[in-house]
Formats: structure tokens, sequence, C-alpha cells
């Protein structure tokens, strides 16, 4: 050590001035910094001459740190050498006594120099000087917060097999804690940790910011006989080894509070889908066609996305060796929207059976006989439904889907089966304006919709508190009657309408919709209490109202539509046909594919087509698809009674039995409200997320297990295009 540290401060004028003339400077014979014969070459000579001060300090700090034979700890070594250094800038500062405040000036930028050339932190290189100052010499510090190592003196000695099962449960039960909602979504070693050593003592010090007395809430209480102080490296192994956990990515779980209205929401579309297929009354022909002989014709649609760098994730790689060199782009993002019947695309074909040209991506969107509309996105939002509103959605159906369909169907009516995605509900404007609902609409807004839809008055429930003859706090519930005035008051109107000025009304008269709540219920309804009433009221007297756009569109052709259930892919047909399409377009993959040829290749996987050669290239199976899906919800049906104690549907589809212990409705009614038993209470809709990625749902009853992944279902209904 003593040889490196005489090299690392062995830096003679001669040396120095060498470097110097190397760029074009006067050597100097002191060693000091001359002035440059230009700025320009000043600069660049003195950046040049500290980057290599830094170089070599550092250097011979990571030689000295870990010294052949001397047995030093890295920490030591390390602090060692930096001390070595600061006395030497200190040796070279400038230092003046400084006596109204009695300290040493010129420390500060010594310090900051020796930090410099050894990397270390400022306040340590502090540290280590005041440390070596105040034992005149003797010694220095070195400061040890961590606990890993048994000679560290932060090193709990008790032993990792002295923790009993009982200590096992509380870490278990503290990570399912961390892990849920309430626990943030995550947890960490230090957590972990903190939480078994219980409590930190007043004034304590882990040294870890996640450590202490501060607890969440709802946090699982530790028995005080339980608390112990983990190491680090003893708690990982503890995790890995003995409770078998891994630190791994997560995802955002959906959990549905109420499994049974889940099942009762797939249940009500079971019942729905049966009573479709029977409004069909379809068959299948051996020469690939459909018969439909009912009135109606089952059309399922949804919307997803491809990027023009997809390919297959699977490659032939030597054994040893499982990486490529793939691209890590994922290219333009394509939004398709698409619909199919059970037998096929709704679409019009080309003489070689492909369906007829869409040309969206080339800046055109006009009025064509096919349902298929692909388009780039022009949002790069991680969820693709943010590409899609209502307003192009209801472009979509004015201009293809119906189109097509009536072409395809003559004189037949459409069942449209989709998800629930928010731009599939956007409200009529018959009663409120656009963009507007019962909940986003002022208290003011919600009244006019009232007054305009014949309602007089409203009933609001409300909670009373009463004491009864023993003393006893007692609350009821009273129905308070608000009415709705036949005329609009002047202010309210001019601030609903917008006019410029207009101040938004403090209150109106009592005993009106307008009024302002008060204790004694005499005023008025709050605006939420208005907000429940007003949608009440209107989708028990006037639902036409609640409608949808598409809903209002579909009732005046006499249309219908079903809604399917959230996160339930694999009984919706057209998610296969989006992993066929899919699947082929990442099999013909090849660098630089534009959008245009990403869209020939998925149409390819849709539609079939001549490859390259005498190549060709098979049609996708939609009627296998729908058979797909029609075997997963009849598995699902096989398994209902168990789940509600033989008060579930049975059966299968087209010839399902049970519906009527579920819903009063009539065997043509497609929009069930009452699936509760004994029909009493009404099912409240389930919006569909509609993410792009991946949601797994907790559930007391999976949804499906019975049957392939949709990947490999997919993949057999494409036909196994990969040639090996």
């Amino acid at each position: 050590p003593t040889r490196a540290k005489e090299k690392l401060l062995d830096m003679t004028p001669k040396k120095v001035g060498a470097k110097r003339k190397k760029l074009g400077r006067k050597p100097s014979p002191t060693g000091k910094k001359v002035a440059p014969a230009s700025s320009a070459g000043a600069v660049a000579a003195n950046k040049l001459e500290l980057h290599r001060w830094k170089e070599k300090t550092r250097k011979i700090l990571a030689v000295l740190a870990s010294w052949s034979g001397t047995g030093t700890p890295y920490d030591e070594g390390k602090c060692s050498m930096a001390l070595h250094v600061t006395l030497r800038c200190v040796d070279k500062a400038e230092l003046t006594w400084d006596v109204a405040n009695e300290t040493v000036r010129g420390l500060a930028s010594a310090f900051g120099e020796a930090a410099d050339l050894t990397g270390m932190s400022k306040s340590k290189i502090r540290d280590l000087f005041n440390s070596f100052v105040d034992s005149e010499g003797a010694e220095f510090i070195v400061g040890d917060n961590t606990t890993r190592g048994r000679a560290s003196p932060n090193c709990d000695r008790t032993k990792l097999h002295k923790l009993t099962s009982a200590h096992y449960d509380a870490i278990r039960t503290f990570i399912k804690f961390r892990n849920s909602s309430k626990g943030a979504g995550k947890v960490t070693l230090a957590e972990i940790a903190a939480y078994m050593q219980g409590p930190l003592a007043e004034g304590a010090d882990s040294g870890d910011e996640s450590s202490g007395d501060e607890v969440a809430e709802d946090e699982p209480a530790l028995p005080v006989d339980l608390r112990v102080k983990i190491p680090r490296s003893s708690l990982r192994y503890l995790l890995t080894h003995h409770l078998k956990l891994v630190y791994a990515y997560t995802k955002k779980q959906q959990t549905f509070t109420n499994p049974k209205k889940r099942h009762q929401r797939i249940r009500k579309y079971m019942i729905e889908m049966d009573r479709a297929l029977k409004l069909q009354d379809s068959v299948f022909h051996d020469d690939g066609t459909m018969e439909v002989r009912g009135e109606y014709v089952l059309v399922f649609t949804d919307e997803t996305y491809i990027h023009t760098n997809h390919s297959p994730l699977t490659s032939w790689v030597p054994d040893n060796e499982r990486t490529t060199g793939k691209t890590t782009s994922k290219g333009k993002r394509l939004i398709v929207l698409h619909a199919i019947t059970c037998n096929g695309f709704v679409m019009q074909t080309q003489p070689d059976g492909t369906g007829i040209p869409e040309p969206a991506l080339e800046g055109t969107k006009d009025l064509r006989e096919t349902a298929e509309w692909i388009w780039e996105a022009n949002s790069k939002h991680k969820d693709y439904h943010k590409n899609m509103d209502g307003v192009g959605f209801e472009w979509w159906l004015e201009n293809r889907l119906t189109p097509a369909f009536k072409k395809q169907y003559p004189g037949k009516k459409m069942i449209l089966v989709m998800d629930n995605a928010s731009y599939h509900h956007q409200l009529n404007t018959d009663f409120y304006p656009e963009a507007k609902t019962p909940t986003s609409a002022s208290k003011g807004l919600n009244a006019h919709v009232l007054r305009t839809a014949g309602c007089t008055s409203i009933s609001v429930p409300r909670v009373v508190s009463s004491v009864n003859d023993a003393g006893e706090a007692v609350d009821s519930i009273i129905l308070m009657n608000y009415v709705v005035p036949e005329e609009e008051p002047a202010e309210w109107e001019a601030h609903r309408t917008g006019v410029q000025g207009a101040k938004a009304p403090g209150t109106g008269k009592v005993g009106t919709v307008y009024a302002r709540p008060s204790k004694n219920g005499e005023g008025g309804p709050g605006a939420k209490e208005l907000t429940a009433a007003t949608y009440k009221w209107l989708k028990e007297n006037k639902p036409v109202a609640l409608d949808s756009k598409v809903e209002k569109q579909f009732r005046e052709l006499g249309w219908e539509i079903v809604w399917t259930p959230p996160y339930c892919p694999k009984f919706q047909p057209i998610e296969l046909v989006w992993g066929v399409g899919k699947q082929r377009a990442g099999t013909l993959y090849k660098p630089g594919r534009d959008r245009f040829r990403t869209r020939r290749h998925l149409r390819r996987g849709w539609y079939g087509g001549k490859g390259k050669g005498s190549a060709r290239f098979a049609a996708c199976n939609v009627r296998g698809c729908w058979q797909t899906a029609e075997r997963e919800m009849n598995a699902w049906i096989a398994r209902d009674k168990a789940y509600t104690e033989d008060k579930g549907v049975e059966g299968k589809l087209g010839a399902l039995l049970g519906a009527e212990r579920w819903t009063k409705t009539g065997a043509s009614c497609l929009c069930i409200e009452d699936m509760e038993e004994g029909g009493s209470t009404l099912l409240e809709d389930i919006e569909d997320a509609g993410g792009e990625q991946e949601v797994e749902v907790e559930e007391a009853t999976a949804i499906s297990e019975v049957g392939e992944d949709i990947q490999t279902a997919a993949a057999v209904l494409g036909g196994y295009d990969n040639t090996d």
C-alpha cells in the first residue's frame, strides 16, 4: 500500500510538464496550472488532465481496497485510501483560520476535490477526516449499518431453524395482505423484515426507510412473542426455499367482490344465447353453408389490434442457446374491427373467395358491403380501446356492418353479440345532450329530463333515526316525495342552457326537486339522491331515455343485442378468429414489413388465398370457431347445477332447461333484467374493462378449464400453416 500511495502522489513537475507539452501548452516548473495560449485549448487540457487524475486514483483505490494478503475488508481498504487522498488534498489546500467563527476555511474545497477524485460522497469524506483528526491520527471510523455476515454488530444471532410454523404463517399472512388492494399490491424484503421485527423502540434507527412503527390500515397484528430480527440474506433464503415464493413481475388482479353476481351474469348470457339460437334456427350443411330458417341471424363482433412486427415467439435454436435476434420494436399498431356469424364473415366476396378490399389504411372511409375495418392507431396508449370511440363505432355500424348484413341476409334481423365497452354504450341524445348521462348530469339537467319524460314527482328513500319506548336508537327508512314543477324556474333554465353570465342557482322552492336538502327532509333531494331517483324512474317508466345510440338504432330496426359477460373470451367465437389471423400474420413476418403487408397477411389468415408458387392458404374455419365456443358454454352449463345446489340451468344451448327458475321473461326476450331467484331484484350491469393486457378473475368457481387454450385452438382452426 505504501508503494501504491507513493505512485499515486508522485506527480512530479517533469511528468506534468511532459503531458502539458503534448497538449500544446507551456510546461510549468512547479506543476501548477499555467494560463494557456488559447481558452479553448485550456479547457480541453484541464478536462483531460482531470480525467487522467480520476482514472489513476480510482484504479489504485480498487487495488488497495482488496490488497492481496492483507485480509482487509473492502470498505476498510477503500476508506483507508480515500483518507490518504483527502489528507493530500488538505495539505495542498490554502487553509485560513476564521477568528470570528473559530473554524478553518478551505476544507470544503479540499473535501470536494477528494470526493471528485475518489467517487465517494463529500459527507463520507468529511466524516473520515473528522474521525481521523479527533483521534489525533490514531484511527478512523468506517460505518456499518448492514446485517450481512455474523461478524456484523447488527446481526441477530437467532438461528433460522429456530423459527416456528407460527412465524411462517405470520409471514404468509403479511405477504397476502400486502399483495392485496388494501396493502398497495406489493411487498419487499425490507417490509417483511420490518414487520417481523415489530415497531422500533422510541429513538431507534434501523437504517431503513421502510422500517419503523408506521402501520398500514388493516395490517395484521404480529404477536409480541413472534417478533424476531431476520437478516436480509436469511429472509431471502426462507422465502425461496422454505415458503417456495419467488420475486417476480406481477400484474393487476381484477376481482369481483360478489362471485354470486358474476355467476348470475354468466347464467344470464347462457339463457339469452339459448333463446337467440332458437330464434335463428339454423342448420349446417355438408357443403359448408348454413341455412337460417328463423327470423334472426346471430352476429358476433369485437375489436383487436396487431403490430407490424408481430411474429411468433418460438423458433428452432440450439438447445444451449435460447436467444434470437428478434427486434424489440413492435412497429406500428393497427386496430381491427370485424364481425362473423356462426358460419363465416359478414362481407361480400371476390371471385377468388376472399373478402372485398377495405381501403381505410389508404385514407378512404366509405360505405362498403363488408364488416372489415382496419386502420392505423392514432394513440400510443397501452389500452388499444382508446383508439375507438362512440362516433367511430356508430360510423362502422352505419357504413360497414349494416349494409354488409342486409346484402348477405336480405329480409333477416340481426342479433348482435358484443362486449360492454364504454363506446358501445354512448347514450342517445333524445333526452340527454351528447356525452351526458344521469350520473354525469347536473341536478338541473336531471330535473329537466324528468319533466321532459313526463314525470311529475319522485320518491327518495331517507334514513330517519328515532328512539323507541325502551330508549334505544332505531333507524327506519321513509320515502320523501318531491315535486317536478311543470315549468322550469327561469334561473335554472338560464344556467342549464348556458346563458352568458348566468350563475348556478343556490336553491329552489321547498318541496321540489330544485330545493336544497334539509335535515328534516322538507327541503329537496341531494344531487346524488336525484341521480339515483332519475335513473330508477326512467328505467321503470321511460327506458328508451337510457338506451344507447346502438340500442336505439337496433330498436328502430327490430334488431336485438346480447351483451357478453366480462372476461369470458372462450364464450366469444370471434376471439378464436383473431387468433387464427394473428398466427398466420406472425408466421409470414419478415423484417421491414409495413402496415399494408401486415393487413394483407392478416386477411390471408382470415380468408385464405394464394401464396408463393403453387401454395394456397386455407381460409379460417369460422364454423369451427363457433363450435369451439359452443362447447365451452355447454361445459359451463354442465357445472351450473353443482354451483347452485341443483337450482341451475341444465342441458345445452338450443335445448336449455331451468331458465324459468331464474327469470319470468318470455322466451323471446334477449334483455333479461330479473336474474335473481324469484325475479325480485334487478341485476346491475357489469362494465367490461376492455384492457389490452390479460386479466385474471378471482371467483369461487373457475370460468372454464375445459378445452384447449385459445391460441392452440386457433392454430388448429387455422390449419397449422407452420411447415414444421
